[in-house]
């Protein structure tokens, strides 16, 4: 990963966190209904022209592993915090 698109996931993971908090009691609730509205959106993202299904599911496959990476990541520590 470059240092750039590094830098813009750490803005995001704390734009993320200080966004549940400001959401109180409903902030991982409303986590967890962001991160199924990405794994579904994710999930309906056309192929890429020439690339066979296979590698279009790997693909896929590995995008939502990383969103879950990410989602739960974030959910320990606002928990730890807590």
């Amino acid at each position: 990963m470059t240092m750039a698109a590094l830098y813009l996931q750490e803005g995001l993971r704390r734009a993320l966190i200080e966004l549940v908090r400001s959401k109180g009691d409903a902030g991982l609730a409303w986590l967890t209904d962001f991160q199924n509205e990405l794994v579904r959106d994710a999930k309906c993202t056309s192929g890429v022209d020439g690339l066979p299904i296979e590698d279009e599911a790997e693909i896929m496959k590995i995008a939502i592993n990383y969103l879950e990476f990410v989602f739960d990541g974030i959910r320990r520590e606002i928990t730890e915090q807590d």
